[in-house]
């Protein structure tokens, strides 16, 4: 009856299906044949995996950072950006006071002299360099004409900028890093990637080239938990959030996008590109920013929010995050930091990176400098080919028991 009913509704199917029956189709399936080609796949997928690297890469916190398969080393060069400032220098400091009497500074972190006091951090973070980043094509340092006394400047791999180089003449002289950081990708030479220090940040271990870009040349955005408070600027900003939130309404008016992630106090590796791009397309805005001698509610903060975010909106960066301690050096706690980045030293946990932040505090710690000689030279005891040899500093033995630490707070902030 079935048959019946299929036969008068689907008289072609009947057919198939009754011819099917009757003369089967046949398949000769090769079983040799079959596990031969079998074989010889799982051989192409050992040698696939063994001559390309890594399709997924770790990072230092576990997070996986994915990898273009096939591409085995990032080719392009990388340089790396210092700017450094000596208020020991004479010469500096009477221009600095001279124009601290005459311009109002918005806000007295603005003209803080811990933003300008120099306690030879720079040559220790150029022995971590050297150490750890040796594969680094060439180091730019922007001063204000003020050369290291310890440089030698017959080396090569390393190039003095003077800010007249770079910053238009009717914006100098500047105190204002918000305004030498948005003029630092006009070097002369600069290459298209390259890796914002400040003379703060020193490396901790060994990185590579792919832990700033990835090999196809696109920049990594450290980002942290850290959020800007919404809405406009206010008096209780600090002149970082006041120039970051400037940044966020350019983003904001041209995009569309709302932002307010933040990035780690750390290294900023920069796409020269996006940098130039951002000039261009905010030269009004930037103009009234490198106006102010000193920070002020204008600023905008160029390389590590605006570069950043417009990078990753444009397909030039990745968000990613690191690991990396920064702490108050002036703070007694930062006895404990010293202790712990000495035990790490050489080890799997060691962070990437490390920043000896200087701000001036209530409960300053009267040994704080001493410390951080003592713990710089133990760290970084090697003397650098970018040191005179008679520059080199004497080791000094590093006594982590020296503070009583029962009373002091654990000053050890990984970037989130």
């Amino acid at each position: 009856m079935a048959k019946s009913r299929k036969l008068v509704s689907k008289p072609g199917l009947f057919f198939r299906d009754m011819l099917l029956n009757k003369f089967p189709i046949e398949a000769e399936i090769d079983i040799n044949r079959s596990n031969t080609a079998q074989e010889n796949a799982r051989k192409l997928t050992k040698k696939l995996r063994r001559d390309v690297s890594t399709p997924v890469k770790k990072t230092t916190n576990g997070i996986p950072r994915p990898q273009p398969i096939g591409v085995i080393q990032a080719s392009f060069p990388v340089d790396i950006v210092y700017t450094w400032v000596d208020l020991a220098d004479s010469n500096f400091f009477e221009v600095l006071s001279r124009f601290k009497e005459t311009n109002q500074a918005t806000n007295s972190e603005s003209s803080d002299k811990s933003r300008f006091e120099n306690r030879d951090e720079l040559l220790y973070s150029l022995r971590s360099i050297e150490a750890y980043a040796p594969w680094v094509n060439h180091i730019y340092i922007v001063t204000n004409g003020q050369v290291p006394v310890w440089l030698d400047a017959s080396n090569k791999n390393v190039t003095i900028v003077s800010h007249e180089e770079i910053i238009p003449e009717q914006y100098l002289p500047t105190f204002n890093s918000h305004v030498i950081e948005s003029c630092i990708h006009r070097i002369p030479g600069l290459s298209e990637h390259y890796i914002y220090f400040n003379d703060d940040v020193l490396l901790a271990r060994p990185l590579s080239k792919t832990d700033f870009f990835t090999e196809t040349g696109l920049a990594y955005l450290f980002s942290t938990n850290s959020r800007l408070p919404n809405g406009p600027k206010s008096e209780s900003d600090t002149p970082t959030q006041w120039a970051a939130k400037n940044a966020r309404s350019l983003i904001f008016g041209e995009w569309g996008c709302y932002l307010d992630t933040m990035f780690a106090h750390t290294f900023h590796p920069q796409r020269k590109s996006v940098a130039q791009d951002n000039e261009s397309l905010f030269e009004k805005e930037l103009h009234y920013c490198r106006l102010n001698r000193f920070r002020g509610e204008e600023d905008l903060l160029f390389t590590s929010f605006l570069n950043h975010h417009v990078g990753f909106l444009t397909g030039r960066g990745l968000l990613t995050r690191t690991h990396g301690f920064y702490f108050n050096i002036r703070q007694r706690g930062a006895i404990n930091s010293y202790r712990k980045l000495l035990q790490l030293k050489g080890g799997p946990a060691a962070p990437a990176s490390m920043c000896l932040n200087d701000r001036m505090t209530d409960d300053e710690w009267p040994e704080y400098e001493k410390h951080l000689v003592d713990f710089l030279n133990a760290y970084f005891p090697k003397r650098s080919s970018y040191e005179k040899p008679e520059q080199e500093k004497t080791f000094e033995n590093f006594q982590v028991d020296s503070v009583e630490s029962k009373e002091s707070e654990f000053f050890v902030k990984a970037a989130e």
